[in-house]
């Protein structure tokens, strides 16, 4: 803390220096056209900050962007792969295993709703919602606390589409086409999403539906894509997607209803066949598919069920304060894919049977926020956070519970405040108390871990408080140069849920705050960066080192179970991304992203052994792409390069790959809009990220090969 608090003195004097220099230099004319990428007001900040006023790596994707992006690939990952520097994992699967961002578990909102299940974390938030209904992406780089429990690599904000202003009737119709490029029959994804607003005055509605059939994939060689077979995956699944949406604006009060249910579920055409990993077995077999679906083999296919609820007012002149209060709940519910195992059997001593899991979490809570500018110089915000949930997991089988139902309850109130000392120079700081209860039932542990030395869990309680600080500064050297310097902390709690389900201790353990495995955990993030944007030239540098003291991370198990080990953590990396509009009809931009992810397995203060699963530190990436237009036609050309890596002290390595892919859209004088795109278009044979690391026989999948999307969307 010490030496960051040196940086960061440092920091403020060079600033306030050259912020005396720069008085008195003359203000550069500006662009005025469209409004800036740097004026965005980012709402996953919680205090209607700008771009250009977080001292954080900030990213934003905009609708246009998301739309020609779900062409190519309308899972979230695929989306935020393609516009995103530094995310990496993409995958066909519907977990967010093997997804960074900075090497660290980014946090996924829905207008501002966490997805992330804290207790059991089923990794199962990367398909929350259809694409299709969201309007902008908001990225917040690095450790926050500011949303919560999680986001320890980074915050994902899906802000989902709004009421039209325009007076009257509307509506939106999307169809959409992917196959392989033999156009095999079972290739084929068919989707339709549809969007009605009407709106009259002060009040507004909407209302979409989509259904989204999608079929199986082939890679680069022409073979069928496996399919996951505990997680998942998004091949050979139809999903429908429910979204209603309300709004009320009367001078200075506003008040919106969300309501949105995501559904979706395996189709039976297709069953996995496990493979053989290469950690494993020589020679190494990728997962692959046969075609129908037994019950009495495969278990009940796998099934995702996310509905939210959402309550939001707005009131802009609250004695001179302005307010936003939310109210949510959010019900999860995953059924994952089966096999035959002991580990579903009820009976000490198990025997092999088929079954499968699920898991089953209810979150609700409310976020108060009340802001001001004093003195037209200070920006505060005051809030208060309330959060509960209670998450267990079964066998639908037999009914057997693996982990009994498990409550958090957590309160957070909190103070965010932003000083400009200057025209130029800006403070800013906060402070987060989070005060949470885990609590739990007694319970015997499930057969399987009972013979592998697991003994009773005595239920309780366990609490803790945590105080999650930030704290930075800003400089803008010039109307186009800024500087910033930051301290960022998040905040996860241990799965209480697996660890206790498989605690290795015979004469049991007790649910308490002496029990270290479940205790709370701190990730710091220190960063540096420096942004320069014209208007027609945006490049910025994002240079930090983050470390946990008590981290989490996952590794599998000899018998490819994931387990948790908790051990000091570090992560320090860097992403630079240049951009250039050169001519109306062309751009480019190039982004580049490092990133070291550590643990100190032996607790001697030194990080000798990289992180790899979940928790890996993803390997180099390079992404480039090319905007043109021509001939009425606007284009998009990306290349993204994932670096060959080597994970020091581990068994594991990583060969990389090469992705390009090509997108086309054409706007005619109807309203209608014709996309076409090709992804993987040099037909790359390759093997995702965490499917090399994972040494899971049920999860070595190759990538997609080469596709083609068509779409057509109108708008009357």
């Amino acid at each position: 803390m010490k030496t960051i608090t040196s940086f960061l003195a440092g920091f403020f004097l060079l600033s306030v220096s050259v912020s005396l220099l720069a008085q008195t230099e003359g203000d550069d004319e500006q662009d005025d056209e469209a409004q800036s990428i740097e004026e965005v007001i980012v709402l996953a900040s919680r205090t209607n900050a700008t771009v250009a006023s977080m001292p954080n790596q900030v990213t934003i994707v905009n609708e246009e962007e998301i739309q020609r992006a779900i062409t190519v690939s309308d899972s979230m990952s695929g989306v935020l792969e393609n516009t995103v520097p530094g995310f990496s994992g993409s995958s066909t699967s519907q977990t967010m295993r093997g997804i960074s961002l900075r090497g660290g578990n980014p946090l996924i909102l829905v207008d501002g709703i966490p997805q992330y299940v804290s207790m059991f974390d089923s990794n199962k938030e990367a398909n929350p919602i259809d694409m299709d209904f969201v309007s902008k992406v908001e990225v917040i780089h690095g450790a926050s606390a500011v949303q919560g429990i999680g986001g320890t690599g980074g915050v994902i904000n899906l802000v989902t589409k709004m009421p039209s202003d325009d007076e009257g009737f509307s509506q939106d119709v999307t169809l959409r086409l992917n196959s392989d490029t033999s156009f095999s029959d079972d290739g084929l994804h068919k989707k339709l999403a549809y969007t009605a607003g009407w709106s009259n005055g002060d009040l507004s509605f909407m209302a979409g539906y989509s259904r989204n059939y999608r079929g199986m994939s082939y890679d680069g060689n022409g073979d069928l894509v496996g399919l996951v077979r505990f997680s998942g995956s998004i091949g050979d699944t139809v999903a429908d997607n429910l979204m209603l949406k309300m709004n009320y604006s009367s001078g200075q009060h506003s008040f919106s209803i969300m309501f949105n249910d995501y559904h979706m579920e395996a189709r039976e055409n297709w069953a996995p066949v496990a493979g053989c990993h290469p950690n494993r077995c020589e020679p190494a077999q990728l997962q692959s598919a046969e075609q129908g679906w037994d019950n009495s083999i495969h278990a009940l296919p796998p099934e995702d069920d996310n509905t939210s609820l959402v309550f939001d007012y707005f009131n802009d002149d609250l004695f001179g304060w302005t307010l936003s209060a939310q109210v949510f709940e959010s019900d999860f519910d995953y059924r994952f894919g089966g096999t035959t195992s002991a580990f579903y059997d009820n009976v000490n001593p198990p025997s092999a049977i088929v079954g499968q899991t699920a898991v089953t979490s209810d979150k609700n809570g409310f976020r108060l926020a009340l802001s001001k500018t004093i003195a037209e110089v200070v920006d505060v915000t005051f809030g208060y956070d309330s959060y509960n949930e209670e998450t267990f997991q079964w066998v639908p089988q037999n009914n057997m519970v693996i982990i009994p139902p498990t409550e958090l309850e957590q309160s957070a109130p909190f103070v965010y405040a932003t000083w400009s000392v200057t025209d130029q120079f800006r403070l800013n700081a906060g402070v987060r108390r989070v005060d949470s209860e885990v609590s739990i039932g007694d319970f015997i542990p499930i057969p399987f871990y009972l013979v592998r030395g697991s003994g009773p869990v005595t239920g309780g309680s366990t609490d803790s408080t945590d105080s999650i600080v930030n704290y930075g500064a800003m400089f803008d050297i010039t109307d186009d140069i800024s500087i910033h310097a930051s301290v960022t902390e998040g905040f996860e709690l241990a799965e209480v849920g697996r660890v206790v389900r498989n605690n290795g201790v015979a004469e049991g353990v007790t649910l308490s705050n002496d029990y270290l495995a479940i205790s709370p955990n701190i990730h710091e993030n220190v960063e540096f960066g420096i942004r320069y944007d014209d208007g027609v030239t945006m490049a910025e540098l994002a240079i930090f080192e983050q470390k946990a003291p008590f981290g989490s991370s996952y590794a599998p198990n000899s018998e490819g179970i994931l387990e948790i080990s908790r051990e000091s953590t570090r992560r320090t990396g860097y992403t630079a991304s240049f951009s250039r509009q050169f001519t109306d009809t062309l751009g480019a931009g190039i982004s580049f992203a490092h990133v070291d992810a550590e643990s100190d397995t032996d607790g001697d203060g030194s990080y000798d052994t990289d992180l790899v699963s979940l928790s890996a530190g993803a390997p180099d990436q390079i992404k480039l792409y090319i905007d043109f237009a021509l001939y009425g036609w606007d284009g998009k050309a990306t290349w993204i390069k994932y670096d060959d890596k080597t994970y020091t002290n581990t068994i594991y390595s990583f060969d990389g790959y090469d992705l390009a892919s090509v997108d086309l859209t054409r706007t005619f004088g109807n309203g209608g809009t014709v996309g076409i795109a090709i992804a993987n278009l040099f037909d790359e044979q390759y093997i995702d990220l965490y499917s090399q690391i994972s040494r899971n026989n049920n999860w070595y999948v190759a990538g997609v090969g080469r596709t083609l999307g068509v779409s057509y969307n109108q708008r009357f």
